[in-house]
């Protein structure tokens, strides 16, 4: 009787806790209906559609590869609303992506998560936290490493020719 009692709570436990642990998904359709919350979704059609009036060498290349993107900017959302996405992010299910990056600046916390089949990028998650900027970006497709060092590299060049 013990060990049936046992079990059985150790089971109500284990469900809490992944009930708490929501994806990169559930945030967006958490959050995006915030008051004073930006969201863009773009379809995969729309995207069809914007590589049809982007010439290559203007980052045509690149939106061949992307399917859909979804954009939730919380800036102008209370501190409260910041306060509660930063809370939620802490508690977020990454299992099954890759953190890239993370970089801590100010307050401000920037991470980069990927999903990766072989050296394929398949989805790349953008997240911002910090007290001002709360910001959530989703970009699926098929994205080469190769196409991501060549835009870093056409932002170096930007960069500098800017500074001059």
């Amino acid at each position: 009787m013990m060990k049936r009692l046992t079990i059985t709570c150790i089971m109500i436990m284990l469900t809490l806790a992944v009930g708490q642990a929501k994806d990169f998904s559930d945030l967006f359709d958490e959050f995006r209906k915030e008051q004073h919350a930006d969201y863009v979704s773009v379809s995969p059609i729309m995207m069809k559609m914007a590589r049809m009036f982007t010439p290559a060498d203007e980052g045509g290349d690149f939106l061949q590869r992307i399917h859909s993107v979804r954009v939730l900017d919380l800036e102008e959302c209370s501190s409260e609303t910041k306060q509660r996405f930063n809370q939620r992010i802490d508690k977020i299910n990454t299992k099954g992506y890759e953190e890239m990056m993370r970089v801590k600046d100010e307050g401000e916390l920037v991470r980069i998560f990927v999903k990766q089949e072989k050296d394929v990028i398949r989805e790349m998650i953008i997240l911002c936290a910090g007290k001002n900027d709360c910001t959530l970006v989703a970009l699926t497709g098929k994205i080469r490493q190769k196409d991501i060092d060549k835009i870093i590299d056409q932002q170096i060049k930007e960069d500098s020719s800017h500074e001059r």
